[in-house]
């Protein structure tokens, strides 16, 4: 791996509550651990994760992006601090995830009962 000095940028991310992920925004919307669909603008630093999509080191990282340097290359939202996270984002990804799991269940209890279906028309002409 490559290794790029973003010491002058990286200043700007320290002390900025505002630049802060927590765990839950780290997995809904940043989709942490997800390979190539992990947000490619997380950062650790000293206090914790941080966003840095816009800041100094985004253009870096898109680089490293481009150059594919970088695995993770996801841009999953509009980024936390001076253009601000917005709360629909994240309630946009909670309300899909949701719809998601309603229509598996609704797949599954389709199956169930098209099953349930064959075996009594089994059970009929048997009998």
């Amino acid at each position: 791996m490559k290794a790029i000095d973003l010491r002058d940028k990286i200043s700007e991310l320290l002390g900025r509550e505002d630049l802060r992920i927590d765990e839950k925004k780290r997995n809904k919307v940043c989709l942490f651990h997800a390979s190539k669909k992990t947000c490619r603008y997380i950062i650790l630093t000293a206090e914790g994760y941080c966003c840095c999509k816009n800041t100094k080191i985004a253009s870096s990282i898109d680089d490293l992006v481009k150059n594919k340097v970088m695995r993770a290359s996801g841009d999953n939202c509009e980024g936390l601090g001076s253009y601000g996270f917005t709360k629909e984002k994240e309630n946009n990804q909670e309300n899909q995830d949701q719809q998601k799991n309603k229509e598996k269940e609704s797949h599954e209890e389709s199956q169930t009962e098209e099953k349930t279906k064959n075996s009594q028309e089994e059970n009929i002409q048997e009998g």
